[in-house]
């Protein structure tokens, strides 16, 4: 689902648990096109050929507003056993998962893990970065 008012939401795709990332902000692309260019060697003449379409978001978890560093530390150990995985993604978790022409989820891979400190003079802030990409085409006219 494009449009919601809660948090993205992910869920292994060999589970039935989920997580909420709570205190996250979200870069969304929804439309990543997959195209076949074709050129002609006699005219020139470019032709496209459109394949489909990947999804891709970059998730940043706020750590320091979970409370005591006993919670952030919790919170770190839970998302970083997702690195590698393959997850079903919500961009907010009252809504739908990104989905498929099939009206099914997609599953996405979770490609990277940053952690990020923010400063604010001189008082440092910790944040993690999740990267996760679609694994199939995704329509996300079917995911409103």
């Amino acid at each position: 689902m494009i449009f919601g008012s809660g948090s993205a939401k992910i869920q292994e795709v060999s589970s039935t648990s989920s997580v909420i990332l709570d205190y996250s902000t979200m870069e969304a692309s929804y439309i990543e096109p997959d195209e076949d260019e074709h050129t002609s060697v006699l005219t020139g003449y470019r032709s496209y050929t459109t394949l489909g379409d990947y999804s891709s978001f970059k998730v940043n978890i706020n750590l320091f507003k979970y409370g005591n560093i006993n919670s952030q530390i919790n919170k770190f150990k839970e998302l970083y056993g997702y690195i590698h995985k393959n997850v079903y993604f919500w961009p907010h978790a009252d809504g739908r998962a990104i989905s498929g022409s099939d009206n099914q989820p997609v599953p996405f891979h979770v490609t990277d893990m940053k952690i990020i400190q923010l400063d604010n003079n001189y008082k440092f802030f910790d944040t993690i970065q999740m990267q996760f990409n679609s694994i199939k085409y995704t329509d996300i006219s079917k995911s409103i």
